[in-house]
């Protein structure tokens, strides 16, 4: 279980290259993302009222995509790298030498 873990957190650790490569891609700039982010914890009652509704729920999905690709990359990389068995790799196992 410990193990499982370590793989996790390694995994995690070794992505944070492609962390900031997907914040480029979706942000730009470290001013858009913390604008997305200042929108994220705005209520939308009080973005409506301030007249920016649209520009929240546009800031609002920018960060839910980053947060999703990023965790998408570390389950699909270690799927990849210790899930299941692929029935390629169980046959060659099998095959005698």
């Amino acid at each position: 279980m410990d193990n499982d873990i370590t793989r996790w957190v390694v995994i995690a650790f070794l992505n944070i290259p492609l962390y900031f490569g997907l914040g480029w891609v979706i942000f730009r700039t470290w001013s858009d993302f913390w604008e997305c982010v200042r929108f994220y914890f705005t209520p939308d009652w009080f973005s409506m009222i301030r007249g920016e509704l649209m520009e929240d729920w546009w800031g609002t999905m920018k960060i839910f995509v980053f947060v999703l690709l990023c965790i998408g990359a570390v389950y699909g990389e270690h799927s990849f790298f210790f899930g299941a068995k692929h029935p390629i790799r169980e046959t060659l196992e099998t095959m005698p030498s």
